[in-house]
């Protein structure tokens, strides 16, 4: 989903330009980096239902193909007059100097959300997470937990981006559950 982020930001600062404004106003590239990974989410699901592609390859088509747009977009936005990259370099890096109080609330907000969805819904995550036809066998609500986990997955990213940027936060979606898949062989240790 993070990759899926660059063309909504580019949009969001071709739209926030167009409408007059700077095009780097940070509400409306935050929230053109969460309707470019919701896209990017909903395109990956939409390659896997039409086509007998695996999982991973639909992820690499859809990913790759949005996040090339996301690349190619500033470059042209450049062009126009007072678009300066429509502030995609502070949203790929990140700028905590620039943070305001109600940037750190939603922090929090975004991780209690988790928290609670993760300890309601634990032995369906676990079992989507183990293998997903397993899931859909024995009854869990697949789509719904698929889209349930998408979401977090994109609030968390949003979330951090203005702060670390989009890069470090998908690191950090990553890296934990990549360490915990080297250090446990079971899925209670890593859960």
């Amino acid at each position: 989903a993070g990759h899926a982020t660059l063309p909504g930001i580019a949009g969001a600062g071709a739209v926030s330009l167009a409408l007059g404004g700077t095009g780097r106003a940070p509400w409306a590239l935050v929230s053109g980096a969460a309707l470019g990974a919701v896209a990017g989410i909903a395109l990956v699901h939409l390659i896997r239902r039409w086509t007998r592609l695996p999982p991973d390859a639909a992820m690499a088509i859809a990913l790759g193909t949005l996040f090339g747009l996301g690349t190619a977009m500033p470059s042209a936005l450049q062009q126009a007059e007072g678009g300066h990259g429509a502030g995609r370099e502070s949203c790929v890096t990140g700028d905590a100097a620039t943070l305001v109080r109600s940037d750190l609330a939603v922090a929090p907000a975004v991780a209690a959300t988790w928290a609670l969805a993760t300890a309601a819904l634990r032995n369906d995550l676990r079992a989507l997470a183990f293998d997903e036809s397993f899931a859909r066998a024995v009854g869990r609500p697949v789509p719904w937990l698929d889209a349930l986990v998408s979401a977090i997955a994109v609030a968390n990213i949003v979330a951090g981006m203005r702060a670390v940027g989009l890069v470090l936060s998908v690191a950090l979606l990553v890296i934990p559950a990549a360490a915990a898949r080297a250090w446990w062989r079971t899925m209670g240790g890593m859960t």
